[in-house]
Formats: C-alpha cells, sequence, structure tokens
C-alpha cells in the first residue's frame, strides 16, 4: 500500500519510510500508519528521498524537490517524536542545496551530512552554526550515503552506476563501478559489506571491505 517509497530508518521498534510525500511509521507486525502527511511540511513536499535518525530520535528527510525538470523546491527537513516537522535548510536559503539526496547524521547531532544528486557535491552543514562547507564532489547522481567505524564514508551515484569511498582526509576512491542504476547503500552490521541495490538492473550487490 506505498506510493513511491524510498527512504528507510529505524528508531526504537519502528520503522519509518519516506514515501514520496509523507513519512509512515510501521511496526515489527507489518502495520503502517501516516507519522507524517504532506500537509505537515512548511511547504508541499515534492520528492521525498532519504531519511535519517539522530541521537536524540529525530527523523530528517531529504526533499529533491523538482530535480528532473525545474531542479527547484530541494529541502531538508527535521522532524521530532511527535511528528513536528521544522525545515533546516532548502533550495531558497543556498543556491547549493539543488537535490539533496543521501544523508548522513553526526555523533554529535549537530552536523548533517549531504550529497547532492543534482550536482554530486558531497556537503556537510552545522545545524547551529548554519555553515555548509563543500567536503567533495564527482559524484554524478550522488544517491546513498553511509559511514563506516573506521572514519571512512561511502558514496553511491545512481546516475554513474558507482560506488566511492573518501578517507578521513577526503581523498575520494571509485570502489566498483558497472551498475545501471546504483541508488541507496547500506552497510551489515558487522561492516564487512556494503550494499548496492541496482535499481534498474533489479539486483542487490554485496561489496566487501
Amino acid at each position: 500500500g506505498l506510493d513511491d517509497p524510498k527512504g528507510l530508518a529505524v528508531i526504537g521498534d519502528y520503522l519509518y519510510v519516506a514515501d514520496k510525500n509523507k513519512i509512515l511509521k510501521i511496526d515489527a507486525q507489518g502495520q503502517s500508519q501516516v507519522f507524517v502527511d504532506a500537509s505537515a511540511f512548511p511547504a508541499p513536499p515534492l520528492f521525498l528521498n532519504d531519511l535519517e535518525a539522530d541521537i536524540a530520535g529525530n527523523l530528517y528527510v531529504s526533499d529533491s524537490g523538482d530535480v528532473f525538470n525545474t531542479g527547484k523546491g530541494g529541502a531538508i527537513y527535521k522532524i521530532n517524536a511527535q511528528g513536528q516537522v521544522s525545515l533546516v535548510i532548502n533550495n531558497a536559503q543556498n543556491a547549493k542545496i539543488i537535490a539533496p539526496n543521501g544523508l548522513l547524521m553526526d555523533d554529535t547531532g549537530d552536523v548533517i551530512m549531504v550529497v547532492d544528486f543534482k550536482s554530486g557535491i558531497l556537503y556537510s552543514y552545522n545545524m547551529q552554526t548554519k555553515q555548509l562547507t563543500d567536503l567533495a564532489e564527482g559524484f554524478g547522481g550522488g544517491d546513498g550515503l553511509l559511514h563506516h567505524s573506521s572514519g571512512m564514508m561511502y558514496v553511491s551515484d545512481w546516475n554513474g552506476g558507482r560506488v566511492f569511498s573518501i578517507n578521513l582526509a577526503g581523498d575520494v576512491k571509485e570502489l566498483k563501478s558497472g551498475y545501471k542504476a546504483a541508488a541507496d547503500i547500506a552497510i551489515t552490521k558487522d561492516e564487512k559489506y556494503i550494499m548496492v541495490p541496482d535499481m534498474k538492473a533489479g539486483e542487490l550487490d554485496f561489496i566487501p571491505i
């Protein structure tokens, strides 16, 4: 009964799903309810994409906006435990926020990283100081974003069918290519593999790391 599910996040016993223009909350028995409806957002959501949770149990969702046409409407929102939505940053505030996709929260809960699907640039945004910093670029259709306990980050390129690694010094290395559409990536619990859904091929690939 979902429309166009993209991002996933787990908080406690619940799975949260970004589903086109709303957020769903699903329990362990598979029963779903609308946690945040489209009307709860400060502006009508166009393309809700990735989900990320912070240490306090808040959710963050990227809205990639009208990415395939005007390139406007991109935004990142914060959702508290009561389902109240507030704007973190959007395209009107900063033109670099074109089509935010993959999100990654740091351990402090103050800094969120975002890879932009349109520009292929990875940014960090300090929500306290309101500073947006370029970290790395060249990620094509930047999609998935994850962190390894070693400090390494990984980014997938949906358009180019590639997965990259980024070390602590900010050096970017292509880890694997040849996918038809490398979508949102995840890491196994033992951190030995990156899971890459190849959207157009209908396959799930495991990259040993």
